[in-house]
């Protein structure tokens, strides 16, 4: 999926890739600004709001992070600041969502939502490491 969504350079395309690249909440890239983009040490300050450790530096690989750069050098900056903004507004939960089940369209699966494919992410995460320690023990 991450290969798909670097395939258009639209706001909901770059929220779910950068999801995928951090495993931020959607809130978390829907906050990012441009002031919390580090291009030299490849990280993002992510600003979530969920708890009091939400707020943290994430750092990402210099592919990704080109990536982003592309986007933003095709993109104008927003006056509020915010990256995924378009005339003082951010884009919606909902048409990331709607890129999203498109995508799933395309890979024939099932729908997910923004909050779902963060969970999955982390099944995967947890699933390789646990096949990874019980391969070592072997």
């Amino acid at each position: 999926m991450k290969e798909l969504t670097k395939a258009k350079s639209t706001r909901s395309y770059m929220v779910l890739f950068l999801m995928i690249c951090t495993g931020a909440r959607v809130s978390g890239i829907l906050n990012l600004k441009h002031s919390y983009i580090d291009k030299v040490n490849c990280t993002l300050f992510i600003d979530e709001k969920k708890t009091d450790t939400s707020s943290r530096y994430v750092q990402i690989g210099r592919d990704d992070m080109q990536h982003l750069i592309n986007y933003l050098n095709i993109n104008p900056i927003d006056m509020t600041g915010y990256v995924f903004a378009k005339y003082g507004k951010v884009v919606t939960n909902a048409a990331v969502n709607k890129t999203l089940g498109k995508l799933c369209d395309k890979l024939n699966t099932y729908k997910r939502t923004s909050h779902s494919l963060r969970h999955t992410l982390y099944i995967l995460i947890i699933s390789r490491l646990f096949l990874f320690t019980t391969f070592q023990k072997d």
